[in-house]
């Protein structure tokens, strides 16, 4: 039988006293569970993180082949960070602010263009952010899928 040291009989008495304070903090104020802000996946942001383009089209013309890489950044403080490189060296990076709407499955971007706020709002579906907006009269359609 193995012998249990104390130090492990600490951690454990601190991990029980701290638990029973947080539930009767939640219990005596009067709140449910459903009150306490945020959820898991509000905790976690699994749709945090690196983003690589799968493709940019121009009408019927993809442009990928012209680009080394095209990143997608979203970050959990609601701030993310588009990256480019072109084939003939150009680098380039734009940085905005977003939001996720889960239950909608709407990507949501938001800007201050010359004093005036700007928010558009893009599809999710499987993971995928696809972003389309009409460039004269053809379709922009960019795919970014998680890395």
């Amino acid at each position: 039988m193995t012998k249990i040291k104390k130090p492990f009989y600490r951690c454990a008495l601190a991990l029980c006293v701290g638990m029973t304070f947080f539930l009767s903090l939640a219990l005596f104020c009067g709140c449910d569970s459903g009150s306490i802000p945020g959820s898991l996946f509000d905790i976690s942001h699994p749709y945090t993180g690196v983003y690589r383009c799968e493709y940019v089209k121009l009408g019927d013309e993809n442009l990928l082949d012209q680009f080394d890489y095209i990143t997608l950044e979203l970050k959990g403080d609601g701030l993310y960070k588009l990256s480019f490189r072109q084939k003939d060296g150009v680098k380039g990076a734009y940085r905005g602010h977003y939001h996720l709407d889960t239950e909608n499955n709407l990507f949501t971007i938001h800007e201050k263009i010359f004093g005036k706020h700007i928010e558009k709002s893009f599809r999710i579906e499987n993971g995928a952010i696809d972003i389309t907006v009409l460039y004269g009269d053809r379709e922009f359609a960019v795919r970014f899928v998680m890395s």
